[in-house]
């Protein structure tokens, strides 16, 4: 589809841009953040009390459907996590409790005050808000287009992030101004209706979100997204600016690595090795990005372990690292 940065990613919502990020970032950093911003823990076994992404944590390598999301998930748990954005990374706890009035009439301290606690930069929190801004409404071109346009509710600025679940049993959109945050989803509770593929899933939900959000905030001020300081926003470079990468797949990784630094690349390699048999042990498997890309920028390298797809790795032998691949022996990490 071309070439996306983390804005058009986003406002597209492309998968693979952010399967390839969280991988980078690390899986297991990305559920903590989720949950520090509010996500719940989902019990997934009662008698153990084993939650769901205490494995993510545990074994982030096993773990990249992540990014498609995960099934304990409730709606005030995404609104809270997105209210957190809204908050520039303040995360306050759910209370259905706005006040409790006396006999007398007097409002009793402390009570339905939530607890806050910073838990996101401020800066990050900003970026990260500005980014889902362009779901809505972005401020440039955006290859296939933006799926949250009919979140839009006019002059009030909101952002979010639309999303469906396997086979389209249920449409997202979770959605926040800076006032107020709300999660609208659309599904058959008995799970037995598919809704509208592509854009008709998302109609639904954004639909929605934009006939509450809009008299919602009817007769308040308007209120502007806080732009997020220069240093947490790198511009993209234009596709002229990008460079051809050279093709090392199916070549040993010392000169698949030198072949890159010799274009001006980093090199990262990505870890653990893929079973990607015929490809030979110690030989690159695959590369992202490949075809261009920034000037200077990270390639990663996944090199093949010699064994075919779906194999098992002998347990209790942990991959070994050396200086050049060898049999037992893989590249070490950089």
């Amino acid at each position: 589809h071309g070439l996306y940065d983390m804005r058009s990613g986003m406002a597209a919502s492309v998968n693979t841009y952010y399967v390839q990020l969280a991988e980078r970032a690390g899986i297991d950093n990305a559920v903590r953040a989720a949950l520090a911003m509010g996500v719940t823990n989902p019990v997934i076994d009662e008698a153990s009390g084993q939650k769901e992404f205490d494995s993510y944590i545990a074994d982030p390598k096993g773990h990249g459907a992540f990014t498609l999301g995960a099934a304990g998930i409730t709606p005030i748990d995404m609104a809270n996590a997105y209210a957190t954005l809204a908050a520039h990374g303040l995360h306050c706890t759910v209370s259905p409790i706005e006040s409790v009035t006396d006999r007398a009439g007097k409002k009793i301290p402390n009570i339905g005050k939530p607890a806050c606690k910073r838990t996101i930069d401020a800066g990050v929190a900003d970026a990260a808000t500005e980014a889902l801004s362009w779901v809505v409404s972005p401020k440039g071109n955006v290859i296939n287009g933006n799926t949250g346009g009919r979140a839009n509710i006019g002059r009030q600025p909101v952002a979010g992030k639309t999303g469906t679940t396997q086979e389209i049993k249920e449409a997202w959109f979770v959605g926040f101004a800076p006032q107020l945050a709300v999660a609208s989803v659309v599904f058959d509770p008995k799970h037995e209706k598919t809704l509208p593929n592509g854009d008709g899933s998302n109609r639904l939900a954004t639909t929605a979100f934009a006939r509450f959000m809009k008299p919602a905030l009817e007769g308040t001020p308007i209120v502007r997204f806080t732009p997020p300081a220069s240093k947490y926003i790198q511009e993209k470079y234009v596709q002229e600016k990008y460079v051809d990468v050279p093709d090392v797949t199916n070549t040993s990784y010392p000169e698949a690595r030198a072949r890159l630094e010799a274009a001006g690349f980093q090199v990262r390699v990505s870890r653990p090795a893929v079973a990607a048999f015929p490809v030979p042990y110690g030989y690159v498997a695959s590369q992202s990005p490949s075809g261009r890309a920034a000037p200077g920028s990270t390639i990663t390298l996944s090199v093949s372990n010699g064994q075919q797809p779906g194999t098992t790795p002998p347990p209790n032998k942990p991959p070994r690292f050396c200086k050049l691949p060898r049999p037992g022996c893989l590249p070490p990490p950089r």
